[in-house]
């Protein structure tokens, strides 16, 4: 009986010991600025859109990855751009692990949208509001926002609806 109870202690100070350095290793290597070039390099090869991250990244692991950013573009290859003030969303941990995607919301504010002939569409208070994403599953979906374009009055919409997402094997 003392040796199991000897080997449950010395497993339990172990999975102690590997999740105090898994964090350390988030924390002191895996830093929001090492991950922007990467997330840059990726939408690049994955789209062909050049993604900016002026502004700040940061995230929080526990109880489910959170990554926020805010002030970011991305450029198309015929120099459509779409500015977005603040972006997050939310992962949950345990499906990463089977390699799947489950997000409990996805949040995108003040998107602005430029064309290659300079013309500009503005989309102010403009959210959009996915909960409980899974991928190859239907999940509702919500837009609202004020649409501006220099010329015309704001209009101010919102939309709920239900959508579903594949992924491409």
């Amino acid at each position: 009986m003392k040796i199991f109870k000897r080997l449950a202690l010395t497993i339990a100070i172990l999975i102690v010991i590997l999740i105090i350095g898994v964090f350390i290793f988030l924390k002191f290597f895996l830093t929001p600025e090492n991950i922007k070039p990467l997330l840059t390099k990726q939408m690049e090869q994955l789209t062909g859109y050049e993604l900016t991250i002026n502004g700040d990244l940061s995230w929080k692991i526990f109880p489910n990855l959170t990554v926020t950013t805010n002030d970011l573009s991305l450029t198309s290859p015929n120099e459509d751009q779409v500015q977005i003030t603040e972006f997050n969303f939310c992962l949950k941990l345990l499906p990463l692990l089977r390699k799947q995607i489950e997000l409990t919301h996805i949040n995108i504010d003040d998107v602005s949208y430029k064309t290659s002939q300079g013309e500009t569409i503005k989309l102010d208070k403009f959210s959009i509001n996915a909960k409980h994403f899974v991928l190859d599953q239907t999940f509702p979906l919500a837009f609202s926002g004020i649409m501006t374009n220099g010329e015309s009055s704001p209009i101010d919409f919102s939309a709920t609806t239900q959508a579903t997402i594949s992924q491409d094997e």
